[in-house]
Parts: structure tokens; C-alpha cells; sequence
């Protein structure tokens, strides 16, 4: 028992030689996808904890925040519609005057200025406004009936016309085409596809790559099967001949499903380690191979006996016509 036993461990032993740079290959593979998922989660991590502290530093730093960072902020936010006719960077001054924090956006429902402040800021924000207001008010006096007009109607008119409207350009800017601007990069009407790109110019959409991996193509392996198998586990692999003899295993990795992927080549690879022969050749077994060879032995064997029997023929009718003679 204990002889066959080991005679089973070493014909295992041996099949497993035979799909040893198979299985390396696919350690690499999985090595590389783990480097990459772990790097991409460190990388985000960090970035994670580097937009904390940012906004930990910003919430003691008073002027004008995003909107988001007020909804972030996690305090009781006011609101409050602006004037048509407020000066904003004089407003601006006022409240960073007052070291407060505070947004100031475009309403999503009739494009007017709003101003967005935390609510314990109230007495604070009202004081900068009146202020503000007062500026305006002097200003006013001191316009003709013709600039104010022009002032009120150059209001109105911005007021009514948001910036993300192709066509409008605002006032003192010029945008080229009108292709761009700060929040937005509009595509022309015969622009193909609806493609979204990164501010450096990159596709936002993750791609492929590719990871290729050198080794050893045992006579046995079939590339038919190991292909069939590693498409069993939803991983495209391709194969390329070397001068050699060697092969290149090629691995299409995405790095939008690096975790599935790596689960993929760690179960391809316990399979193979489990069961070698299923990217083997078909071999035939001793026995196989064994009545083979005496079914061979036996056609061999009539035949000479037939071409015995032949030659025996031909030399007795040989030894009959010299006779007659």
C-alpha cells in the first residue's frame, strides 16, 4: 500500500512538473493584479486622508468655500437672494472683513445670486449685507438715469442668461468658440460619441492592460485547453511563440475589476495544482498503450505470415516448371 502510494504522489508530482511554468505564470499574473488593486487602495487612502485634513484646515479658515464643503460641514446653513444690483466683490470684502465663511452660488432655479452662510453666522452676514446695500444705494445716487439703466438692464441680462448656455458670453470674457469655459468644454454639434475626458486631456473611462509573462511550454500542455480553461474563469489570455522554443503568456488585465480578476487566477490556480491534466494533452494510459502494441504485434505477425505463405507459393510452382522441363 505504502509503494503505491508513493507511486500515485510521484506520477502527480510528474504531471505537475509538466504545467509548472503554467502555474508560474499565473503566480505572476495574481501578484501583479494584488500590487496593483493594493497600490490603487493605498493611493485612494491616502488621497482620502489628504482631503480630510484639507478640510479640517479649511473649516478654520474663514473667506469662500465650495457649496460642498458647506453640505459637508455638517452645520445649520441659511440662505439668502442677492440683489441684482450688489456689488459682489464689495460684498466679498465685507464678509471676509467679518472672517466668516460663506457661498456664493447661482440659484438652480431662476439662475439669480444666492448666498449661502452657516446660521450662527446670521447677525454677521446681515451686517456685511446692510453694508453692502448702503454702497450700492451711494452709488446709485450718484449714476445718470441713462448708466443706470444700462446697470440694471447688463444685471438683468446676466441674471436671465446662465453662463452654461452656448451662444452667451459673459461680460468682459471672451471664450473662443465658446468651447470652453471654467465649469464645462462643450463639443461641437458633428462631434462623434459623447466621450467624457479628464482635465488633462486623458478618457476618464479605465482601459486595459496588458501583463505578459515568459515560460516554459512543456510538450504536454495543450493550448487549446489552457485557453478554454482560463476563459472558464473570465480571464482573456493570448500565447506567442519564441525563437526559443519558448512561449509568451499574455494576460488582458482591467483595472476596473482587479479584485475579481485576482480571485479568478487564484482559483485557475488551486484548479491546476488540484487536477494538471486539465490543460494536458490526451495521452494514452499504460494499458491503452499496451493493447496497442499487441494489436500491432498480431497485424504484424499476419502479414508475414501471409507473405510467407506468398513466397512459399511462388517457389513451389517454381520448382514444378523446372521439373516439367
Amino acid at each position: 500500500m505504502e509503494e503505491q502510494a508513493e507511486f500515485n504522489r510521484t506520477v502527480k508530482e510528474l504531471r505537475r512538473d509538466t504545467t509548472r511554468g503554467v502555474t508560474n505564470a499565473i503566480r505572476f499574473f495574481h501578484n501583479r493584479v494584488q500590487e496593483k488593486e493594493r497600490r490603487a487602495a493605498h493611493a485612494e487612502q491616502k488621497l482620502n486622508r489628504e482631503e480630510a485634513e484639507a478640510f479640517r484646515q479649511s473649516l478654520k479658515t474663514p473667506g469662500e468655500k465650495s457649496y460642498e464643503f458647506m453640505l459637508d460641514s455638517g452645520r445649520d446653513i441659511s440662505y439668502h437672494t442677492l440683489d441684482p444690483n450688489t456689488d459682489l466683490e464689495r460684498l466679498k470684502g465685507y464678509l471676509d472683513g467679518e472672517r466668516l465663511q460663506y457661498c456664493i452660488r447661482e440659484s438652480s432655479l431662476d439662475q439669480s445670486q444666492e448666498m449661502v452662510y452657516f446660521t450662527k453666522d446670521r447677525a454677521k452676514v446681515t451686517r456685511a449685507l446692510e453694508k453692502a446695500l448702503n454702497d450700492t444705494l451711494k452709488q446709485n445716487d450718484k449714476l445718470s438715469e441713462q448708466e443706470r439703466f444700462t446697470q440694471n438692464w447688463q444685471s438683468e441680462q446676466e441674471r436671465v442668461s446662465p453662463n452654461n448656455k452656448l451662444g452667451w458670453t459673459p461680460s468682459g470674457k471672451d471664450y473662443e468658440g465658446f468651447e470652453r469655459d471654467d465649469s464645462r468644454i462643450y463639443q461641437s454639434y458633428d462631434s462623434k460619441g459623447q466621450i467624457e475626458w479628464s482635465s488633462d486631456n486623458l478618457p476618464t473611462q479605465p482601459l486595459p492592460e496588458t501583463l505578459i509573462q515568459p515560460f516554459p511550454l512543456d510538450n504536454e500542455i495543450s493550448i487549446e485547453k489552457l485557453t478554454a480553461f482560463m476563459k472558464s474563469y473570465d480571464l482573456t489570455v493570448a500565447f506567442e511563440n519564441q525563437k526559443n522554443g519558448g512561449t509568451q503568456m499574455y494576460l488582458l488585465m482591467r483595472s476596473d475589476k482587479l479584485s475579481s480578476q485576482k480571485a479568478a487566477l487564484k482559483a485557475a490556480f488551486l484548479a491546476l495544482e488540484k487536477n494538471p491534466d486539465l490543460i494536458r494533452k490526451v495521452r494514452p494510459t499504460m494499458k491503452e498503450a499496451l493493447n496497442k502494441a499487441k494489436v500491432q504485434e498480431k497485424q504484424l505477425l499476419l502479414e508475414a505470415s501471409k507473405k510467407a505463405a506468398h513466397q512459399a507459393k511462388d517457389l513451389g510452382q517454381d520448382i514444378g516448371r523446372g521439373v516439367r522441363r
